[in-house]
């Protein structure tokens, strides 16, 4: 507040000496720009307009120019030593510098089109096909159909405590899965468990055994651990979750 009111005392005392001094300021500045003067009777390339500047073109006639000019073009800095390649699954044209050409296994524009790319030996937790037959034939639709069906035949309650609903597992009661898989190596013991996956995989899904409704019941995720004590689903499905 202070330094605010010295200075307003400041201009109404020293008001003359000021005007006089942006008078003198504002000839010499007039001087300086003489030697800078341009045609005033130049006219634009494209619409014949007055230009008073050093430019071939108004403001107009420039921004249509540029936007001509510009059009369809991939504005990239002259020092970029990159190249323009394809998508290797939706085949879109994508800037790649060459650090990341030499380093990438596969060219890809997106996260989606990377997820499509990197399966099985090419995912990052790739770890040589260590997963079990067990997990595979579980997978498969056919497995999913059983517990439907199985699901459908009980009406959706638990053969041991007699609730409804909930979350339901499917029992393998007669015949123990592992038995089953087992039994099915055996049959096919001319393929390996580890190298001919994918061909046991196939054969599973003509292997009726696996399929058989009697050898299965209803029961909730509570009856069924009391089943199998050496397994504790509740903590599996968190992994799962995680």
């Amino acid at each position: 507040m202070i330094r605010k009111q010295y200075n307003k005392k400041y201009r109404e005392e020293h008001r003359e000496e000021i005007l006089e001094y942006s008078r003198k300021y504002r000839l010499e500045h007039k001087e300086q720009n003489k030697e800078y003067t341009y045609n005033k009777n130049k006219q634009c390339m494209d619409c014949s307009a007055k230009i008073t500047n050093c430019a071939q073109r108004c403001k107009l006639c420039e921004t249509k120019q540029h936007s001509i000019t510009q059009k369809g073009k991939k504005r990239i800095h002259k020092h970029f030593t990159g190249k323009f390649l394809p998508c290797e699954v939706c085949g879109k044209i994508i800037y790649r510098a060459p650090y990341r050409i030499a380093r990438a296994k596969h060219l890809v524009c997106s996260k989606e089109c990377e997820g499509k790319v990197r399966i099985g030996k090419d995912s990052a937790n790739w770890k040589g096909g260590i997963r079990r037959i067990y997990d595979l034939i579980r997978d498969l639709d056919e497995y999913n159909f059983w517990r439907i069906n199985i699901f459908k035949r009980d009406n959706y309650i638990c053969q041991e405590c007699k609730e409804r609903g909930g979350k339901l597992h499917a029992h393998h009661d007669k015949i123990k899965f592992s038995e089953l898989v087992k039994e099915f190596l055996q049959y096919y013991n001319q393929f390996s468990p580890i190298e001919d996956k994918e061909t046991l995989v196939r054969l599973a899904i003509t292997w009726q055994l696996f399929w058989n409704i009697d050898n299965g019941k209803t029961f909730c995720e509570d009856c069924h651990e009391e089943k199998h004590t050496n397994l504790n689903f509740k903590r599996q499905n968190k992994r799962k979750i995680i």
